[in-house]
């Protein structure tokens, strides 16, 4: 059967959507992908391909005129074809969220790997210190989740109060090294009292990925509710402790099942 998913959001969102193309492959569906710029324009556009070594599914104009018909059906009250996180519809083509579920990938995870890029002077040496350290990331989100459709959703979730918890774990750990990755290096000195961290701030724009290169290799990860930094523990093969929001969303949506069972939540 023919299956299209619709990629939108961030690297990290566009992970888990990648994801269910592997996941619904792997069921005997021949799947296509659905890449609206406009749903992609938020962030760096449609990066996930370029980050990983992964083949996206193919488009073509049949499939894209398709969706405008099931959307269309689908604001028209019509359903049937639709599936969305909340709405796994089995006869679904056209799948539409974000996919947060251990259940599409829980097994299959480990098939991704980042592609062989061209690190910066700098970026080599936060990475030579990362790997000759017990090095912990600490990720503090602020840019778009400040924004007034994000901010009751998202903001004010990763509190002073988070991160201090957080860090009254990881100071159990001897001789530990901090590097903080943040949108807002300014407002992560001010969060926080870390006169000795290292604050990565090299990395904007379309080499902003670097930094979830860099955090999954650290040997500690204090995440934030965002899927940029999950996504960096997730995929980190050195890691001996993973900190993480037990609390996701400040709304309605319930806290997505994508937490292995040995991370810690706070």
């Amino acid at each position: 059967m023919i299956k299209i998913v619709s990629f939108s959001g961030g690297l990290g969102n566009q992970l888990f959507q990648y994801l269910l193309v592997v996941y619904l492959r792997e069921c005997g569906h021949q799947v296509y992908g659905y890449y609206n710029r406009k749903w992609l324009i938020g962030h760096n556009g449609l990066e996930v391909n370029n980050v990983f070594d992964i083949y996206l599914p193919k488009t073509n104009f049949i499939v894209n005129a398709l969706v405008k018909v099931i959307r269309v059906l689908r604001c028209l009250g019509f359903k049937k074809y639709v599936a969305t996180d909340t709405y796994n519809n089995p006869i679904a083509i056209f799948y539409d969220g974000y996919w947060q579920d251990q259940k599409y990938f829980n097994i299959i995870d480990s098939k991704l790997s980042f592609k062989k890029f061209d690190l910066s002077a700098e970026n080599k040496s936060i990475l030579s210190k990362i790997k000759s350290n017990i090095s912990v990331a600490l990720h503090i989100r602020c840019g778009d989740y400040l924004s007034s459709s994000n901010v009751e959703i998202y903001g004010g979730v990763c509190t002073k109060e988070y991160y201090e918890k957080a860090l009254e774990l990881v100071c159990e750990i001897k001789n530990v090294m901090f590097f903080v990755f943040s949108d807002d290096i300014e407002y992560a000195k001010l969060l926080l009292n870390l006169p000795n961290a290292i604050y990565v701030n090299a990395n904007v724009g379309n080499s902003s990925f670097i930094d979830m290169y860099l955090m999954a290799n650290c040997k500690v990860n204090v995440i934030a509710n965002s899927t940029f930094s999950y996504w960096a523990a997730r995929l980190n093969q050195d890691n001996i402790l993973t900190i993480y929001p037990k609390k996701w969303y400040n709304s309605k949506y319930a806290v997505p099942d994508i937490f292995p069972s040995e991370w810690v939540g706070v």
